[in-house]
């Protein structure tokens, strides 16, 4: 037979290793956005380039908003993760029984990880739609829906913080 103090010791093991999985994921996944956006906006600025006797290549407007697209993407994405690494994180601290106080962390870290891919995407596609008045919308569109993402975010993470009924 085995007793209850074994499974609390197996179910901590498992829960330790979802969570370093998961912290490598949010890693992983911050870092891949990041270079993602970078090469694609080195590419379109090297495809805006033109070299003596060569012709440019014409690229469709909605390209330029394609850094922004991934960086809102890559925000929500890791916005999952982190909140599956606080999940993970809260119900290893229950069975350890730890005190309330030490359980609650505002996350800083896992919204910085977040805001990086979020801010270069937008920051890139709003560097080429500047002198371009038909980007103006798209860009402003995009813009609104990053807005209201961040908004749905916060607001995730206020309830889930704040909230004892989870």
């Amino acid at each position: 037979m085995i007793d209850d103090n074994t499974i609390s010791k197996l179910a901590g093991d498992v829960l330790r290793e979802e969570l370093k999985a998961l912290d490598a994921v949010e890693r992983w996944g911050s870092s891949l956005f990041l270079g993602a956006i970078a090469l694609i906006a080195k590419q379109i600025i090297d495809w805006g380039q033109v070299p003596e006797g060569k012709t440019a290549v014409g690229l469709y407007a909605p390209i330029y908003m394609l850094p922004a697209v991934i960086g809102l993407f890559s925000f929500v994405f890791l916005r999952f993760v982190n909140f599956r690494i606080r999940r993970t994180r809260d119900r290893l601290y229950n069975l350890a029984k730890l005190p309330e106080r030490l359980k609650f962390s505002p996350g800083s870290i896992g919204w910085l990880m977040s805001f990086m891919p979020l801010l270069l995407g937008y920051g890139a596609s709003w560097y080429f739609s500047i002198g371009k008045p038909e980007l103006g919308t798209a860009f402003w569109c995009l813009m609104l829906i990053g807005l209201t993402s961040v908004g749905v975010a916060l607001v995730v993470f206020v309830c889930s913080s704040f909230c004892k009924s989870r």
